[in-house]
Order: structure tokens, then C-alpha cells, then sequence
């Protein structure tokens, strides 16, 4: 005779969606900040990084760009490219694992 198999879902989790509203506010940044994100996404072609499929680093500029600081730190490299290229790569690495960490949970979720 044929075998009963329980299938156990995960429990639901409550969630108040303040993680897709930071997500929502972090693309918002981006948007307003294109100009400065198409020459910073120019820019990271040229980074010794590894590379990563667009969604993340859409939403790795956003997060990059989300503050005064990483703004005047993302304009600084593009005014001196060769200077800055090591402080650049190693800061847009970091932003992404971050970015990383968000896309898990929102799978997660």
C-alpha cells in the first residue's frame, strides 16, 4: 500500500513589513541619486571585486548611497578613480555583503 508522507511547513513568521518598507526607502535613495549611481556602477567595473548579478547591486548602491557620508565617499572616488580604487573596492565589497544579508531574509521571509 501506498506510504503517508507529513510535509512540515515552516512557521509562519509575523511580520510588520518593516523590512520591505527600508527595501522601498533604500530604492527610493537610489532613484534619486541615478546620476551618481550609473557613474558609481560605471566606476565598479573597473573594481578588483567579484561580481554579482544586478539586483544586488541595485540594491547595493542604494544602501552606498542611502547616506550623506557613502554619497561624499562614492563622489570622492570618482574625482580621483586610480586614487581611491583600493578604499573603493574594499568599502563596495562590504555594502554588499550587507546587501546579501537582506536578500537572504527577504527569501526567508
Amino acid at each position: 500500500m501506498g506510504s503517508t508522507y507529513t510535509v512540515k511547513s515552516r512557521p509562519r513568521r509575523e511580520d510588520d513589513g518593516s523590512l520591505v518598507r527600508v527595501l522601498e526607502r533604500i530604492l527610493d535613495v537610489r532613484t534619486r541619486h541615478s546620476r551618481l549611481a550609473i557613474k558609481l556602477r560605471n566606476y565598479m567595473n573597473l573594481l578588483p571585486i567579484g561580481r554579482y548579478n544586478r539586483d544586488l547591486m541595485e540594491l547595493a548602491f542604494g544602501f552606498l548611497l542611502a547616506s550623506p557620508e557613502g554619497r561624499g565617499r562614492a563622489e570622492q572616488w570618482l574625482e580621483d578613480p586610480q586614487r581611491f580604487i583600493r578604499e573603493a573596492a574594499i568599502r563596495v565589497e562590504g555594502v554588499i555583503g550587507k546587501a546579501q544579508k537582506y536578500q537572504a531574509a527577504l527569501r526567508a521571509a
